[in-house]
Order: C-alpha cells, then sequence, then structure tokens
C-alpha cells in the first residue's frame, strides 16, 4: 500500500554523432588509427568522446578485419554507457551495426571499450565504397555513475480514487473478510480468496476451476514453502507490491515460478540486481538460467564480465564449471565483447571430464580469444 507519491529520476544525456571519412582506402595505405574529432552531448560538455577505427592490422589485397573503439577522453569520474554504431557506404547502404545494450562502464582505468572486428576490409566492403567514403554513426546514451538519483515531490495523493483498489484487496486479505479457501503452510493457515487467486496466477485459476482436492475441501496444502515467503507472496497477489525482499530473493523466485506470478519474479529480479557481489554472482547466474529470466542473466553475464578475474577465484564459479558449461560459454563471450573481439568460439565440454582438463581448455579458450 502506498501512502505517498513521489518521483526518482537520474539524469541521462544522450549523443549522436556522425563521422565522415572521405578517401578511405588512402588512409588505409597511411595511417594505423583514425581518430574522429571529439564530441559531447548538448547537455553535459564535460564528458568528451572520441571514436578510434584500427587500420594497422589491414594487408593490401588480403582479407582484414577494422577495430572500432569508442573511448572517453576528457573526465576521469565513472560513466555508465549505451551506446550503438552503425557504418554506411555509398548511398548510404548500412554495412554493419553493433549494439552495446547491456551497457559498459568507462572508469579512470578503462576508458575506451569496442571490437576488434567491426568491419572486414574484403572484395565486397570495397564494392560498396565505389566513391572511397565511409560514415559512421555513433549514438550514446550515458549516465555519471556516483551521481545520486534524485527524489521529487513527496506528497499525499490529492484524488481520493488512488490506490482504493490495492487498499480495499489489502482489507480483505488483512481482516479475513469473505474468505473461501486456506492456504496450509506448515503449522499456519492463510486464509484467502479463490477469485483474487486465480486472478493472479494461472496456476491457482487452474486449480480453482476444475474439481480438484483442494477446490472441493478448501483447503491448499504448500509443503515447499516457508511462511515469510508466503506473507511475501500473498501482499504481492493482493496488492501488486513486495517490499524488503533482498534477503529472500531466490526463495521468493521460486515460488513467483511455480505459481506463474511473473511481476513477483522482476521484483525480485532487481533486488538480486542491487545485491550482486563476486561472491554470489555465480549462484544468480544459475538461478537466473533455470528460471528462464534472460534480463537478470543478461545483467549478471555483464557483470561477471566486469569483474571477471575476482569472480574466476571464488569457490561458486568453479562448482559451475562442470556443471554449467554454456554458462561458461555464456560468460567468455561476454568477457570477449568487453575485450572487443566478436569472433568467439564455444567452450566445447563432454560430461564426465575431469576437472582439469575442463579448467586447461577453460583458460585456453580466454587466453586464446580475449588477451592474445
Amino acid at each position: 500500500m502506498t501512502d505517498n507519491l513521489c518521483t526518482t529520476d537520474i539524469r541521462v544525456d544522450k549523443v549522436k554523432f556522425t563521422w565522415v571519412i572521405n578517401q578511405f582506402t588512402f588512409h588505409v595505405r597511411k595511417a594505423k588509427v583514425l581518430k574522429s574529432s571529439p564530441f559531447s552531448s548538448a547537455t553535459n560538455k564535460e564528458f568528451e568522446w572520441i571514436l578510434k577505427l584500427g587500420l594497422d592490422k589491414l594487408v593490401p589485397n588480403e582479407k582484414n578485419d577494422i577495430s572500432l573503439f569508442l573511448s572517453l577522453s576528457s573526465s576521469s569520474k565513472k560513466v555508465f554507457a549505451r551506446y550503438f554504431v552503425t557504418a554506411y557506404g555509398d548511398q548510404h547502404k548500412k554495412l554493419k551495426t553493433v549494439r552495446d545494450t547491456v551497457g559498459t562502464e568507462y572508469n579512470g582505468s578503462i576508458t575506451s571499450w569496442g571490437w576488434n572486428c567491426f568491419l572486414q576490409y574484403d572484395q565486397n566492403f570495397k564494392n560498396s565504397l565505389t566513391e572511397n567514403k565511409l560514415t559512421i554513426v555513433c549514438e550514446i546514451e550515458f549516465s555519471e555513475m556516483n551521481k545520486e538519483s534524485e527524489t521529487f515531490k513527496r506528497c499525499k495523493p490529492e484524488d481520493p480514487r488512488c490506490d482504493t483498489l490495492s487498499e480495499g484487496f489489502e482489507s480483505l486479505l488483512k481482516n479475513e473478510e469473505l474468505v473461501d479457501v486456506k492456504l496450509s503452510v506448515k503449522n499456519k493457515d492463510y486464509p484467502a480468496h479463490k477469485s483474487i487467486l486465480a486472478a493472479r496466477s494461472p496456476v491457482f485459476a487452474a486449480m480453482f476451476r476444475h474439481k480438484t482436492i483442494e477446490n472441493e475441501e478448501n483447503r491448499v496444502i504448500i509443503e515447499d514453502i516457508g511462511e515469510d515467503i508466503m506473507d511475501k507472496m500473498l501482499t504481492y497477489i493482493y496488492t501488486g507490491e513486495c517490499e524488503n525482499v533482498d534477503n529472500m530473493a531466490h526463495e521468493l523466485i521460486e515460488a513467483a515460478d511455480k505459481y506463474a506470478l511473473d511481476g513477483l519474479k522482476i521484483i525480485c529480479s532487481e533486488a538480486l540486481c542491487k545485491t550482486l557481489t563476486v561472491e554470489n554472482a555465480s549462484n544468480v547466474l544459475v538461478m537466473a538460467d533455470l528460471r528462464g529470466m534472460k534480463d537478470l542473466k543478461d545483467k549478471v553475464i555483464a557483470f561477471v564480465s566486469c569483474n571477471f578475474a575476482e569472480v574466476l577465484d571464488t569457490e561458486t564459479w568453479r562448482n559451475i564449471l562442470l556443471t554449467y558449461p554454456e554458462l561458461v560459454n555464456a560468460v567468455c563471450k561476454g568477457v570477449a565483447n568487453r575485450q572487443g573481439c566478436t569472433k568467439m568460439c564455444v567452450l566445447k565440454i563432454k560430461p564426465k571430464k575431469s576437472l582439469f582438463f575442463v579448467l586447461k581448455q577453460f583458460f585456453s579458450l580466454v587466453y586464446n580469444y580475449v588477451f592474445a
């Protein structure tokens, strides 16, 4: 139940930059790295960005890769940025688009991210530049990381209709009015309403729409959920809200998954993202994968990629090497993308292989495709 309203916001600046490179093939023979002019957002001049195009590995008449990196050039402050870059040939023909939708951290020690394999310098690429002009368009959204969010105008709702529905349902739950079913959890019974449970959960709906034991006896026995978890779950079912879930997010996700409460899973996912650490990241990653929570999984992979060396040294990470090889692959690709390599091979792990074999293959893969 919400007695007051407020708005919390954080400043996000945006910038779009177009870089036109004329006589591109002459630059290939002359320069190792091409740099754009510095550019910044019209709303935030403090942070200047530069695009760098790597030409040092190009060999005439051979198939080569052109690298591209986005650098923060003017500030040592920590910045979180999302961006996508598109390359165009003649007549505005799109050659390639790369995106960083998860987001990248720029700080004092790491000021440049990108792709070693942005474009292939082959005959098809040359044919697309008959006018010898390459155009690169970069769009960035960024926010200063250590700047506090701002909260505005905390006030009592003027409209008396605000929150009436959720307050009414919460009253039904607390006062046990017109109940027609009990949820039995260990030594405690929770009076509830079939219609509300069915409206909020497809699992309860299927249970109460058919001749089941639970429907006829007006009692649902639940043996795999604790009392504190049931309290939170029922609060969410009746009000749409669930607070203070940080210490029980894993268990709540299991309950929400069992009863198809997708909104509750999102609330728990946000709580887990706020409390991610090097020690718990591996367990959260496994749970997100098992529960089909793709957004949470992507965010954890991004976190692990940024803290790869520290996570690699934890016991929980070593435990998933053999059991969840597909997650190891996903993390490898995340690390590779952070290092600028888009050509990442798959780590193939067969069941019953020794831990030594897995570690040997894993470190070989990381070395060859990330740090080499």
